[in-house]
């Protein structure tokens, strides 16, 4: 109480190992909720699992998510409740989609990808600007943009291929064509080595809901 420190989780105790004897005992689940009401700095640490993270309508400041060999969803369903100041995502061998990056009301978001098959989506509602280093070693990337911000893509690829779908390319950056005028505004600093880079684009909260699920399907 005095740090206003909460751990959860599973650590070994000792040198013992496990036992596993029926495939009813690989079915284990665990259910955390978190209160709205207070301010959140979540470290989220995902090995070999299957994980699904709502983070819709807390009170995020700080978001730090590592994922092992795993299939990870992450979703801001509804705008955080007080501005984030950074969110690191990081991940192995794994399939992570992240979506309503626009409703985290995050300064800051970096992304570190080694290999798999990963959905960042940056719809939701944008209340103000953002920037976000993606860096992704190999596999397929999908971009899903926000038509309610400016973006700007500033690229480093190699062996990638790269569809720039609703952006133009100026000097050594790729820009939405509101970017100049916008408002609000997405930088993206994008390096990629083996693979695939897509791009699509989100509109309202509504729409990028469906289709994050249509993703998700």
């Amino acid at each position: 109480a005095r740090t206003g420190t909460v751990l959860l989780g599973l650590r070994p105790a000792g040198e013992g190992g496990v036992r596993v004897v029926s495939r009813n005992q690989l079915s284990q689940v665990a259910a955390v909720g978190l209160s709205p009401r207070v301010n959140l700095s979540l470290a989220l640490a995902l090995g070999a699992a299957e994980a699904q993270v709502e983070l819709g309508g807390l009170r995020v400041s700080r978001l730090d998510v590592k994922t092992g060999a795993s299939r990870t969803m992450i979703r801001f369903s509804r705008p955080n409740a007080i501005r984030c100041q950074q969110a690191l995502f990081s991940a192995g061998a794994a399939e992570v989609s992240i979506g309503g990056l626009g409703n985290s009301r995050c300064d800051e978001i970096e992304f570190e990808g080694g290999i798999g098959k990963v959905t960042l989506d940056f719809g939701g509602v944008w209340s103000s600007s953002s920037r976000a280093k993606i860096t992704m070693a190999v596999g397929e990337l999908t971009l899903r943009l926000p038509r309610n911000a400016g973006v700007r893509i500033r690229m480093d690829k190699y062996l990638s291929s790269f569809e720039p779908a609703g952006l133009v390319r100026r000097g050594q950056t790729y820009d939405s064509r509101n970017y100049a005028e916008a408002e609000r505004r997405l930088d993206l600093d994008l390096t990629t080595a083996v693979g695939g880079v897509n791009v699509e684009w989100v509109g309202d909260q509504r729409e990028s809901g469906e289709a994050e699920k249509r993703g998700g399907n």
